[in-house]
């Protein structure tokens, strides 16, 4: 098992580094030595230990400019350092203040005093790490794009961050003094889909199928899609749910432009060729009986209907050729832009589409697009 929390200890002796060794090894930490103030400095960087005993009395660098230096560097500014030290006049002690130590002990020192000491410091350092993650954590959660909630069993709403109040209409910076039932909640707002998703709320969704809340669309708005998913517990919050909303309008709107895409793609190819399978069949089967009048006429069908396919065909690859350069890095030209919304204006019979453009500067354009066009 991993040692809960690291202890850099540094002293230019020895035999003290030797017998500090021996005081904390069995005591659950990692222990790390330095014999100097730039080796410290050196592994400080390293590892950002919890803890660091450093000696004050140390040739070339002695212990407070070690802890002026470490207390400078922002990345160990807030480690808890321990000065030893021999020297027991109040100068030095102020002089050590100033420096940045968190705590003296005198040499030679207690032993059960310093266990004492390092096992509070380091629980006090392991619960400030522990409150500076949780307010790392909420700041994510509140600036999050998307909603996150708190249910209790009841499905009563214990938590909703900025972006889940704003999804479910819920007022004000804090829950409600009567807490709001989510799904109550919703359903002012939105449809339950699909329903049959949603008979075992807040249960586990016994379909395997996603959980959508809809706003439908009117006259003034499209459609707006919430997925809704249930996160899995962390320890500690048994009999408590954490909800995720997202917002998923454009990945739906795609699904529904992509189908009907294909709808109309597969009406497009299958027109012309069922003309031409159908024609080409009859010429197989009954081709003997015909004369020659009929078999010419079913030839122009053929014909007829394989050119539509192959006028299909070319119009959609031409639509590919078309979509793959709005992708390219290099762009298009203003020109061809203007070339490719006529065309396609054409081919959707849209009327009075104008496009304008003029340039206004040396890296500059000012493009109009008439109303019928946007």
């Amino acid at each position: 098992m991993k040692p809960d929390n690291t202890i850099l200890i540094v002293d230019d002796q020895l035999s003290a580094r030797e017998v500090l060794e021996a005081l904390l090894t069995g005591q659950d930490y990692h222990l790390v030595f330095a014999s100097n103030g730039i080796e410290a400095l050196a592994k400080a960087t390293e590892l950002t230990p919890d803890l660091i005993l450093l000696d004050v009395m140390m040739p070339d660098m002695d212990g407070f400019e070690v802890c002026r230096r470490l207390r400078s560097d922002p990345h160990l500014a807030e480690v808890p350092i321990i000065l030893l030290t021999a020297l027991e006049d109040r100068d030095s002690r102020l002089q050590g203040i100033e420096a940045g130590a968190d705590d003296f002990i005198s040499k030679p020192f207690d032993r059960a005093e310093l266990r004492a000491r390092i096992r509070t410091i380091t629980r006090l350092n392991r619960y400030r790490r522990l409150m500076a993650e949780r307010a790392r954590l909420e700041w994510v959660v509140e600036h999050a794009q998307d909603g996150y909630l708190l249910l209790n069993e009841a499905d009563e709403i214990l938590y909703a961050n900025p972006k889940a109040r704003l999804y479910l209409g819920l007022t004000g910076d804090t829950p409600e003094a009567a807490p709001q039932k989510f799904l109550t909640q919703a359903q002012k707002q939105y449809l339950c889909e699909p329903a049959d998703a949603w008979v075992d709320w807040p249960a586990q969704s016994t379909v395997n199928r996603s959980r959508y809340l809809v706003s439908p669309e009117s006259p003034t708005a499209q459609a707006f899609w919430l997925e809704v998913k249930t996160l899995d517990q962390p320890a500690g919050l048994d009999g408590h749910r954490l909800i995720h909303l997202r917002d998923v309008t454009m990945e739906m709107s795609l699904q529904r432009d992509m189908h009907t895409f294909h709808s109309a793609l597969s009406h497009k190819l299958r027109t012309p060729l069922t003309h031409l399978v159908t024609s080409v069949e009859f010429l197989v089967d009954e081709g003997t009986d015909l004369s020659s009048d009929q078999i010419i006429q079913l030839a122009q069908i053929a014909l007829k209907g394989a050119r539509r396919l192959q006028g299909e065909i070319e119009d959609i690859l031409h639509y590919m050729n078309l979509s793959q350069l709005g992708q390219t890095d290099t762009g298009c030209s203003i020109s061809e832009f203007q070339r490719l919304v006529i065309e396609i204006s054409s081919d959707l019979e849209l009327a009075s589409v104008i496009v304008e453009y003029q340039a206004v500067g040396l890296h500059e354009v000012k493009l109009s697009l008439s109303q019928q066009a946007v």
